[in-house]
């Protein structure tokens, strides 16, 4: 699978960076913006996070700005038409 996503545990932690026929164009922004707010910055010893920790120090206000983030996730998920999981114990 030399073109496929792999999650960024398993990559190497300073590997090449994905190249443009990796990401789908129409979800690129998506996959930019969820780089920056889960793991965007490194710490020496391989710990890796991101703005969205910072975020949700801010009381109230940061509960709403991620919530904002994740329903424009969810909402360009609908508009490209991308099938929801669905656990196997559900109808």
């Amino acid at each position: 699978m030399p073109n496929a996503m792999t999650p960024y545990f398993l990559s190497e932690p300073n590997g090449p960076a994905l190249t443009p026929e990796v990401i789908d164009p129409r979800i690129a922004n998506v996959e930019i913006l969820a780089r920056w707010l889960d793991y965007a910055f490194e710490l020496p010893n391989g710990f890796r996070f991101g703005l969205a920790g910072f975020i949700g120090l801010i009381p109230g206000i940061g509960n709403i700005i991620d919530a904002l983030v994740s329903l424009y996730i969810i909402y360009r998920s609908i508009q490209l038409g991308i099938p929801g999981s669905r656990s196997p114990g559900c109808s």
